[in-house]
């Protein structure tokens, strides 16, 4: 099972969210982490897991690192932030 790591800031992510739920829920797992509710929204499945995490607070999140993932998927407007990340 693919395991997949989302960073999610920029609006276009939920878009991205949204085509998740609807299509491919079952190829995978998804870990999102996320700092505005308006990206949870109301997606609620047993294999999307939504962190409420600031991308600048990498200790909250180190440990999604290691859940043997098999892609990072960023969607950060901000230049310093997505290289933080």
């Amino acid at each position: 099972m693919n395991k997949i790591l989302i960073f999610a800031k920029a609006s276009e992510a939920t878009l991205l969210i949204k085509k998740i739920y609807e299509s491919f829920l079952n190829i995978g797992e998804f870990h999102i982490v996320y700092e505005d509710d308006e990206i949870k929204n109301s997606f609620e499945k047993e294999n999307l897991h939504f962190y409420k995490i600031n991308l600048f607070a990498y200790e909250l999140y180190k440990n999604l690192y290691y859940k043997d993932l098999n892609k990072i998927i960023i969607i950060v407007k901000n230049k310093k932030e997505a290289e933080f990340i």
